[in-house]
């Protein structure tokens, strides 16, 4: 156990967020708010379990990074990258979207400093207004009106409704306690639709979710919204759970190289060991069941 919260600890940067690394035409290392959310959900989970002050002073330090990535042009919003910060990074400028703009604020509500009434007028004001209308459903076939786009722009091929986007907006709607949603709903139930009309192949994933590289990041992404409060996705969940696939990272002890997110091309794509390493020890602490059949425990590495 030690070892491998040292070795998540030794990731995070004197600004606060744990580095990733980009693999283009050369491996370029670089700090942003995506990474680091993913982060901060396992360190919470571990802290849950262990009360170690580094941990809980790594939280801290995290989340501000995080908040550092708000954008100052439109309130409430984050960005991949902080704009206001000299952090290294792979581009130098990239606008706000949704994924980082939920993702943060599920990370500030779960340690306090935001209110779940204040993320719930977010999703009011800013992701509802860009959410998929009536007249958008049937392309692809599993779209479903109220979908989140990635970007706060219009829809296009390069911003695309993307389930593991869609997931972590789900979440947040459950965190909010606004279950009964018309646009929860209809998350809900594309990604069941959409998860049940494919074997998830990786080659499935440049159309059910462009925006990661690899389909176990679906599966996270649906287990933390079932954490959060969507019981709506159990079934999803289970189904993804039984999936061959689903032992990869455990099979492997959570491989450091492994993709997690990418452009919609698939390259460049980013890898983040202190991603995989946290998830191997929230594993072995927690016994989280992400089995191939529901409450299979499986074997994890130390």
């Amino acid at each position: 156990m030690n070892n491998l919260l040292e070795e998540v600890l030794a990731a995070q940067s004197p600004h606060g967020a744990f580095r990733s690394e980009v693999q283009a035409q050369e491996s370029v290392s670089e700090e942003n708010c995506f990474i680091t959310t993913l982060v901060l959900f396992e360190l919470m989970d571990i802290l849950s379990v262990v009360q170690v002050r580094p941990l809980d002073e790594a939280l801290q330090r995290g989340l501000r990074f995080v908040e550092a990535c708000a954008d100052p042009g439109m309130y409430g919003v984050f960005c991949f990258y902080p704009p206001l910060l000299d952090t290294p990074r792979y581009k130098g400028v990239l606008p706000p979207d949704i994924d980082d703009t939920v993702l943060a604020w599920t990370a500030a509500v779960r340690l306090g400093r935001r209110t779940r009434e204040a993320a719930a007028d977010m999703l009011r004001r800013v992701i509802e207004p860009r959410a998929i209308g009536a007249q958008c459903v049937g392309e692809p076939r599993w779209l479903q009106k109220g979908a989140s786009l990635t970007w706060f722009t219009s829809p296009t091929p390069e911003n695309a409704v993307d389930l593991c986007v869609n997931a972590n907006v789900v979440a947040l709607y459950a965190l909010c306690g606004q279950t009964t949603h018309a646009n929860y709903t209809g998350m809900v139930t594309m990604l069941d639709q959409a998860l049940q009309q494919t074997t998830i192949a990786l080659s499935d994933m440049a159309e059910l979710a462009p925006y990661y590289a690899h389909r176990l990041e679906l599966l996270y992404a649906v287990e933390r919204a079932v954490q959060l409060g969507a019981t709506d996705l159990l079934g999803t969940l289970t189904r993804l759970r039984r999936s061959a696939w689903a032992v990869e990272d455990i099979d492997a002890n959570w491989p450091r190289k492994r993709p997690i997110c990418c452009s919609p091309a698939g390259f460049p794509f980013w890898i983040a060991p202190a991603l995989q390493a946290a998830r191997q020890l929230s594993f072995v602490l927690r016994g989280r069941c992400t089995s191939r059949e529901e409450g299979q425990t499986r074997k994890g590495g130390s």
